[in-house]
């Protein structure tokens, strides 16, 4: 690949693709998937180069100011092919009634098991104290497993047709999970706030593999019991027994 800089690759396009033609500019600009100029905006062009730039027609003004490939390309393609919320069909056997209630059950579990996931990332950077390397690891350790069911739980959803979160904020407006503060709390309070986000996932996981079986979902069902309830039991006896001492009983 050329060592040529951006800024020597701008100047030579602009050379090679100047347009005395400021109307010819903005259609050539627009068939190549650029925005659309409205007829404010085309009473700038004057004196604008117009260049052509990875097969995209960028205009740039005397500032140096443009818009990029990425831009253009996503405003030119971007478009919805499956509502969220919405089902596509699936033949798996299921009513649509049924799909739809797993698909809403497992978003909400979901956004509860990346927050645990990311609450474990935390703690790994944050532990601090005798403990510090056990647990370092530990959490390290069960945050990898909490990352492997958040993908399990995503990849059901969309075989059951729907749509999962995917985002930092669609978790935050989701999960049930109190958001923990920015603080690096003791090594005591962070394995409480563990179990306490792992009690809540439970909680969920049992209900909506109740809820599961009384629909027929048994690919649901066998996923949560299987996966999240028993992932989770175990994680939930691991970082107990650090707190044996520290607590007459915990409930």
């Amino acid at each position: 690949m050329s060592s040529a800089t951006f800024s020597d690759v701008i100047g030579e396009r602009a050379s090679a693709h100047r347009l005395v033609d400021e109307q010819g500019a903005i259609e050539r600009w627009e068939n190549e998937g650029g925005i659309a100029l409205s007829p404010t905006q085309t009473t700038t062009i004057h004196n604008t180069l117009t260049f052509q730039f990875i097969g995209i027609f960028i205009i740039m003004n005397e500032t140096q100011d443009y818009v990029s490939p990425a831009t253009a390309i996503m405003t030119r393609n971007a478009r919805s092919i499956q509502a969220y919320g919405h089902l596509i069909p699936m033949p798996l056997a299921l009513l649509e009634s049924a799909r739809q209630q797993s698909v809403d059950n497992l978003n909400q579990l979901l956004a509860d098991t990346m927050t645990l996931r990311d609450l474990y990332k935390k703690h790994h950077w944050q532990v601090s104290g005798p403990m510090f390397y056990q647990l370092h690891l530990l959490f390290d350790k069960h945050y990898a497993t909490q990352a492997e069911l958040v993908d399990t739980i995503a990849e059901r959803i969309m075989m059951l047709g729907g749509i999962s979160i995917a985002m930092a904020q669609d978790v935050v407006d989701n999960t049930t999970i109190p958001q923990p503060p920015k603080d690096r709390e003791c090594p005591e309070s962070q394995l409480t706030r563990l179990l306490q986000a792992h009690e809540i996932t439970l909680q969920a996981a049992r209900s909506m593999a109740r809820q599961a079986i009384e629909v027929g979902d048994d690919g649901t069902n066998d996923m949560l019991v299987s996966e999240v309830i028993r992932g989770n039991e175990l994680q939930v006896w691991f970082v107990s027994q650090h707190l044996v001492g520290a607590h007459a009983h915990i409930e």
